[in-house]
């Protein structure tokens, strides 16, 4: 297989990496370049929404499709702190309609917007510490 560096084909680079096994297969695979990886895990670093006596938890959620980056991404991120590669299991919107109910105690939608990893097959989601103990039920 040909390997190509994801984030070199979304800034419309080639970005070849070489040829990965299976190498009979013609077809082609995604990782992530030096440079373009050095640029992720600055990223992952940078705090700029978490005080720093509370550093933020990181989320790279990877599409389900994209078996072969998670592995990848899960590999490449284990020794970085307070970071976790997760495969997306959401299959749809649970809420399908919007009908009114007769006590609705919420004064608005506190759902997240969707993540879209149509791109590069990923998604980083930064959950500070308040966030992450709601929704655990902690607070």
């Amino acid at each position: 297989m040909k390997a190509f560096c994801a984030w070199c084909r979304r800034d419309g680079l080639v970005g070849f990496l070489g040829d990965r096994e299976p190498l009979d297969d013609p077809g082609e695979t995604h990782g992530i370049c030096p440079r373009h990886h050095a640029e992720l895990i600055a990223e992952l670093h940078r705090d700029l929404s978490a005080p720093p006596a509370e550093p933020a938890r990181t989320l790279v959620v990877v599409h389900p499709r994209e078996r072969s980056l998670y592995e990848y991404l899960r590999h490449r991120l284990a020794p970085v702190k307070d970071v976790e590669v997760i495969v997306d299991r959401r299959r749809g919107e649970r809420r399908c309609a919007r009908q009114a109910v007769a006590n609705e105690r919420r004064r608005h939608d506190r759902r997240q917007r969707r993540l879209d990893m149509s791109l590069l097959g990923y998604a980083i989601v930064r959950l500070d510490s308040a966030s992450a103990a709601r929704r655990s039920g902690a607070a």
